[in-house]
Formats: structure tokens, C-alpha cells, sequence
């Protein structure tokens, strides 16, 4: 089947249309029946390019807005004491929505511009070359995966409902960047050119170039995001030995951190940031060492009397 055909398939508009009002036979580009009148309504074309390009940026909208929702916490404030929790709820999660607005922005403007494309939601068939997203589309991505890889990089342990998606979605975009770049060297290799070769380039460097800037920068960023914390957590700490008050407010924004209300381990006040069911990690500030660990606790040391703790039930 050539491209003309395959064309007026995916358009509805093949030679054997027939009027539905009186049945005569019609041409594949008519736009009224010749015989009775009736005007004939044709279907919009496939455009394959914009679907792949609304399916990943729709993806990417999605996992963007469910991070950010898991990192914000936003019912924290539902818990022991939702008054004194509502506002560093409101403020932690200012803060996160502000730094992701422009990409949540961006994708969304995207999102849109390929729907206006004529592109819809549509699993791809890969029965057309041009199925797959543009380099352009997979710049972006890249950026949005960068941002969230550097915001759960910089929490002391991410977790299930952060690190499980992280996982799924970095494998998802590895595999199509690979299909794409594999694609685009094998059409430079039959039709060499600079066009080709720099399509090629398009899409080979940006991902690697965003999976190295996260593997060089993500303790950078857990150490910068912590540096400037650090006051903030040590007053936090010296407050609560000094008052001894395990009541203090279930959620607070300490920093750049959302904690929960701290507690004495063995000499240690152990201070929760991010927390699941099963599953709570956060800093310990321990003078004299760290925690005595049992086999669910793993403790490392961070930096002067601050440790990383991370416990699983």
C-alpha cells in the first residue's frame, strides 16, 4: 500500500465511499453528492507525528503533576493539629508548584498545540516511520525529567510512591529515546545528509546529556537543598530538646523541608521529611554517633552531627 492510499484510508475518504443519503458511489475527494446534493462529511486525517507528541507530553504532564503532588504533600494538614499544619502545607507547597509552574505550563501549552495538530491520545502501531515523537518533544521531556530526577534526589530517601515511578518513567523514556535514535541512524546511514545527521544529533544528545548533568549533580542538589536548611533544622532540634514537647505541630516547613514532629532515639532527635505507610525517612541529629540500627533501619552519615536515616516496617 502506497502513502496516497494509506492516506485516504486513515482519512475515511477511500474510492468506495457512497453517499449515505442516496447511496451513489463518490470520489475520494468529494465534498457534496453529485447525484442528490447531500454535502458529505469528511474525517480528519491521521496525523501520527502529533499523536506521539501528545501522548508523551501528556505522560510527562501526568507523572510532573503526580510528583509534585507526593512531594508537596497537600493532606498533611490533616493530621494531629490541621490548624498549625494548614500553613506550612500552603507554604511547602507554594514553594514546589512555583519552581514546576513553568514546566507544568509549557507541557500544557504543548499538550494542547498537538490536540489543536489534530493529534489524539492513540497508543502507537508503528506502521509508519514517522511515529514517534519529535526531537523537540524529547528535549522537553528530557528538561521535565531532569527537574523531578533533581527534586527526589534531593529528599534523604524518596521512597515508594516517589522512587517506583521515577524508575518506571526513566525506563519508559530510555526505551523511546532509544527506538528513536536507533530509527533516525538507520535513515542517515541509507540517506546520508546534514538534515538527517542533525535529526540524528536531536535526538541522540539531549537525554544523555540530562541523565549525566542528574548522576554529576544529585548529591550537589541534596547538599544545597540541606545547607540551606541546616539553621533551620538545628534551631528546630535545639527547641524541641529544650522544651522536651513531642506535641509540637504534626506537619511544620523547617527550611526547605516538610517535617513532621521529631523525636528522641538513644541520645538522637530524629526528624522525618518524607513518610509512607510502611516507610519514613528524614535527618537524625546524633553528637554521639548514630542510632543503634536493627535490620529494617539504615543510617549514613551526612555532614557534622547529621545523619540519613531511612526505616521500612
Amino acid at each position: 500500500m502506497n502513502s496516497g492510499e494509506q492516506v485516504r484510508r486513515n482519512s475515511g475518504l477511500d474510492q468506495g465511499t457512497n453517499c449515505p443519503s442516496c447511496g451513489s458511489s463518490l470520489p475520494g475527494n468529494a465534498s457534496f453528492c453529485g447525484h442528490c446534493g447531500m454535502e458529505v462529511a469528511k474525517a480528519k486525517s491521521i496525523n501520527p507525528t502529533a499523536d506521539m507528541n501528545l501522548v508523551a507530553v501528556a505522560v510527562t504532564l501526568a507523572w510532573l503533576l503526580y510528583t509534585l503532588f507526593e512531594i508537596t504533600h497537600p493532606f498533611s494538614a490533616v493530621a494531629v493539629d490541621p490548624a498549625a499544619s494548614l500553613r506550612s502545607t500552603v507554604l511547602y507547597g507554594g514553594f514546589w508548584t512555583s519552581l514546576a509552574a513553568p514546566l507544568i505550563a509549557l507541557l500544557s501549552f504543548v499538550a494542547f498545540m498537538r490536540w489543536r495538530s489534530r493529534g489524539r491520545p492513540r497508543l502507537p502501531r508503528f506502521q509508519r516511520d514517522e511515529e514517534v515523537p519529535s526531537p523537540l518533544t524529547m528535549t522537553l521531556v528530557a528538561i521535565v525529567w531532569m527537574f523531578v530526577s533533581l527534586a527526589v534526589g534531593s529528599e534523604p530517601g524518596p521512597g515508594l510512591t516517589l522512587g517506583l515511578p521515577w524508575l518506571l518513567f526513566t525506563g519508559a523514556l530510555g526505551l523511546v529515546w532509544l527506538v528513536c535514535t536507533v530509527r533516525e541512524v538507520r535513515v542517515t546511514w541509507k540517506k546520508p545528509g546534514i538534515r538527517n545527521a542533525a535529526r540524528t544529533l536531536a535526538y541522540a544528545i539531549p537525554i544523555p546529556l540530562a541523565a549525566m548533568f542528574v548522576y554529576l549533580s544529585s548529591d550537589a542538589v541534596l547538599e544545597s537543598r540541606f545547607e540551606l536548611s541546616e539553621n533551620a533544622l538545628t534551631r528546630y532540634v535545639e527547641e524541641f530538646e529544650r522544651t522536651g514537647d513531642e506535641s509540637m505541630p504534626s506537619v511544620q516547613m523547617v527550611g526547605l523541608y516538610l517535617v513532621g514532629p521529631p523525636d528522641h532515639r538513644h541520645g538522637c532527635v530524629r526528624v522525618t521529611t518524607n513518610g509512607e505507610m510502611d516507610y519514613y525517612a528524614g535527618f537524625a541529629h546524633c553528637p554521639e554517633g548514630p542510632l543503634p540500627t536493627k535490620p529494617n533501619e539504615k543510617f549514613e552519615h551526612f555532614r557534622g552531627d547529621w545523619w540519613r536515616f531511612e526505616v521500612h516496617h
